[in-house]
């Protein structure tokens, strides 16, 4: 062995070290906000979700006479400063319209995001908004996603659900459902009326549709 090849090794392992330092100082800045909005019903009997990244959570709740939708927003970003700055962009609108309640979140564009070394090796957006919303048991809901996984339970109405990316969970739904889904799984189980499923792939588990 010549002695630069016998000093080679000992270059590339000195190196090692600094290549993990680098990384581990460049983790970026998770941060998180919880927000909370109530609105009565006046007639409505159906709500809209429109959610592009995070979990879209539906319950329904028998005798209820408001829809509850809580927001949990998680930003991930190089820096505090940045992680604040898109957190001020992670939104949501609530709008009644004649018979309608719609939900639909704000966010920023993920191509946009200043997103770190951190948030890219988890594999998370750099922003997100999981819902979980109570709505009164007798309505019907739609909900329209990219990516994240759908759980709707308890409801009287009809559920229909149009999804791009994550698992879709439907539970003790009285009328109907409709499931439009290209990638992720299925769990269905006791569906009073009939039940329409369009998937591309993933699996499926139907228990008790009547």
């Amino acid at each position: 062995m010549s002695f630069a090849d016998h000093r080679r090794p000992n270059i590339l392992l000195a190196a090692l070290p600094l290549l993990l330092v680098s990384v581990l100082a460049y983790a970026g800045k998770e941060l998180q906000e919880q927000q909370k909005k109530t609105v009565a019903v006046e007639g409505q009997k159906l709500i809209v979700i429109t959610n592009t990244r995070g979990k879209t959570i539906v319950v329904g709740e028998r005798g209820a006479k408001t829809v509850t939708i809580v927001a949990n927003k998680l930003v991930q970003a190089k820096n505090a400063e940045s992680a604040r700055r898109i957190m001020e962009q992670v939104q949501f609108d609530v709008e009644m319209d004649g018979d309608k309640i719609a939900v639909t979140s704000k966010l920023p564009d993920s191509g946009k995001d200043d997103r770190s070394i951190w948030s890219v090796v988890k594999g998370g957006p750099g922003s997100r908004i999981d819902f979980t919303i109570e709505i009164p048991s007798e309505f019907d809901v739609h909900t329209f996603t990219t990516s994240g996984d759908v759980h709707v339970t308890n409801v009287e109405g009809i559920a229909r659900i149009n999804a791009t990316s994550g698992d879709v969970l439907l539970r003790d739904i009285g009328g109907s459902s409709v499931i439009d889904l290209t990638s992720g799984g299925i769990e269905v189980i006791e569906i009073g009326g009939d039940l329409h499923i369009a998937a591309s792939s993933g699996d499926a588990e139907i228990k008790r549709v009547k």
